[in-house]
């Protein structure tokens, strides 16, 4: 920051007006911002059109005050840079994610200080005296000398370092009582929660875990957003960087299907678990039509993953309680979650959520107005919207983790494209926008909420689609139609020991599966009847001619032989069989359990040689595999 020494404004007062000023800057990006200035005297916002009378000094008043906080002073704004003054540094990205300056209340700022300050040293308080310039922090105890280096620097890294920081003794001080802590209708409720505050009605691995996610988030929030190099599988817990196809679930809210459904098309299954009060009184396996202990095996197994982006408190403790016990790898809290989907949107846009300095930003913002767009309102509202996603995300992302996401993404601008059609979409293109989110930062499928009184499957393909820069196709498969496809299809009874179910699924035959079925999404009752009809005549055929050749030996290849040469001696009467076909049955037989039969060429073969489609081949297999 620029050498303030001379300016008669205290140093905490001229870091929230530098802030205040990037924030009004990228809101007014079609000015011609000159920059911050100060002296001796007074502080000077510079603008152009000032100068040229080409813009109303009230209205960029009124613009201004819409970004100011109470405690600091108005700038003087004039059109010309004035004689012997000086400029500030732009807002740098260090202090962004930081919060360098940021409007604190008392509720968030002391939850900063409990995040970053060590556990050892706590409880505290503080006090700030704006007279003085200081910042007051009272400990239950003296602090060594190492403690206190560390607490300064702790603090400079916060952006306290601009007030005169003081260290005193308070033997009186305590931790907030559990009845304070959850109160509903709190702040505290929407921000996530530091882990001091994670009470021991909680399990020591439950702590553990929620401690490592806060440790996490401290550690890498600065490469989060501003390195390119950083992936978001640096943000997976082991059990959810070990496979080739996932799928998410946000079951938060609305009630989600079979597990059924999506075990046999996905390797994995990540769930967002309901929150407290939305199960009415079923427990979390039951609605997922699996008993306990079915439920536990899965997540035993990898197979289930949760993740958690709300509060901890939020949740029913049992459910947080028992996948932790079972399988510690296979829990995601919101910060690692929030990392991943803030990492997945810079890397699919390339302009949301990443922090830049406010010059470039405003630099980026100031080019984009001066284009001239075929659609000149749906570029402003998407200049609007980059605006809005680079205003202070960071901040609420540091504070509300996951449930911030949706401020760093694409929804801002899903909304504006809406309004512009007379539309009021805001609510559901937020929270659609934050489970596609979710799901592009975990790298998985994202299966909207589909039911016959509500669906957010048009929502989700209308938000993939500006993700894509195409417009989505609607060949996937609804979940309304996952369990009856499976059912008349696969022949998967919904009711099907899941277990079983798992255990019969070759890991080969679940990733052909999607395809498969999205031949036979979106069909009319009659035409979907018609086609497994065709497909039952198929597998049928197949099941005749394998019969021939089942469980063969040795002598099986002298009866091919046999057939071949009696065809060569004119005799047509003898019972001719490919010896490709009896080779393929011979390895299905004698190799069942290598991995190796389930590739595509052994498909192709198979369906080659029985004269029939791969997809019948495929089908007949995975039926046989789950009587």
């Amino acid at each position: 920051m620029a050498d303030i020494s001379n300016s008669w404004m205290p140093p905490s007062c001229i870091q929230d007006m530098r802030r205040e000023y990037a924030l009004f800057r990228l809101k007014s990006s079609e000015l011609t911002h000159l920059g911050l200035f100060y002296d001796k005297d007074n502080i000077y916002v510079v603008i152009s059109e000032l100068g040229s009378g080409e813009a109303d000094i009230n209205e960029v008043k009124k613009q201004y005050d819409e970004v100011r906080s109470l405690g600091t002073p108005p700038p003087e704004f004039v059109g010309e840079i004035p004689n012997k003054v000086r400029k500030f540094d732009s807002y740098s990205p260090f202090e962004k994610v930081f919060s360098h300056g940021a409007p604190f209340t008392d509720t968030e700022f002391l939850s900063e200080l409990m995040i970053y300050l060590p556990k050892e040293v706590q409880p505290f308080r503080y006090e700030f005296q704006m007279q003085r310039n200081s910042f007051r922090l009272y400990f239950h105890r003296k602090l060594t000398d190492s403690e206190c280096n560390e607490v300064n620097v702790i603090l400079a890294s916060m952006g306290l370092d601009c007030y005169n920081i003081e260290i005193g003794i308070d033997e009186s001080v305590c931790f907030v009582s559990d009845k304070e802590k959850y109160l509903p209708n709190k702040p505290f409720n929407l921000m996530i929660r530091p882990s001091v505050l994670v009470g021991k009605d909680y399990s020591n691995k439950i702590r553990r875990l929620y401690e490592d996610d806060e440790d996490f988030w401290i550690d890498n929030k600065l490469d989060v957003f501003t390195s390119s190099n950083f992936k978001k599988e640096n943000c997976f817990p082991d059990g959810f960087s070990t496979v080739d196809t996932s799928c998410f679930v946000n079951a938060s809210v609305f009630p989600r299907e079979n597990i059924r459904n999506y075990l046999a098309l996905y390797r994995q299954v990540v769930i967002a678990p309901p929150l407290a009060g939305m199960r009415k009184g079923k427990d979390f396996s039951k609605q997922f039509r699996v008993k306990k202990y079915e439920y536990e095996e899965l997540i035993r197994r990898g197979r289930i993953c949760l993740v958690f982006p709300q509060n901890l408190h939020r949740y029913d403790k049992k459910v947080v309680e028992s996948v932790a016990e079972i399988n510690p790898s296979a829990v995601m809290f919101s910060r690692r979650l929030a990392a991943s989907s803030v990492v997945g949107i810079r890397n699919q846009t390339g302009l949301f959520g990443v922090s830049l300095p406010s010059e470039d930003q405003y630099a980026c913002l100031s080019m984009l107005n001066q284009v001239n767009s075929v659609d000149q309102t749906v570029f402003k509202a998407f200049i609007e919207s980059l605006a809005t996603s680079w205003v202070g995300t960071e901040d609420v992302v540091n504070s509300r983790g996951a449930l911030g996401v949706c401020n760093a993404g694409l929804a801002a601008f899903a909304s504006k494209l809406w309004e512009l059609r007379g539309r009021d979409l805001g609510i559901e293109m937020y929270s659609v926008a934050s489970s596609y989110e979710y799901a592009q930062g975990l790298g998985a499928h994202y299966i909207p909420f589909d039911s016959k009184n509500y669906s957010e499957v048009a929502a989700a393909q209308f938000i993939g689609s500006l993700y894509s820069g195409v417009q989505s196709c609607d060949d996937d498969i609804r979940e309304t139609e996952l369990s009856e496809l499976l059912s008349c299809v696969l022949t998967i009874d919904n009711d099907m020991n899941v277990l079983e179910l798992d255990d019969a699924l070759e890991k080969e035959q679940v990733e052909k599966i999607p395809d498969l079925l999205k031949q036979y999404a979106g069909l009319s009752e009659e035409e979907l009847a018609q086609k497994v009809y065709n497909l039952n005549r198929s597998i049928k055929d197949i099941e005749k001619k394998s019969s021939r050749v089942r469980q063969l030996n040795v002598s099986g290849l002298l009866a091919a032989c046999v057939g071949y040469g009696a065809v060569a001696t004119g005799y047509s009467h003898a019972a001719l069989l490919p010896i490709a076909c009896w080779v393929l049955n011979a390895l299905t037989v004698y190799a069942k359990n290598n991995a190796k039969l389930n590739c595509g060429l052994f498909s192709k073969l198979s369906a080659l040689n029985l004269n029939s489609s791969q997809d019948a081949v495929l089908v007949h297999g995975i039926r046989n595999s789950v009587r």
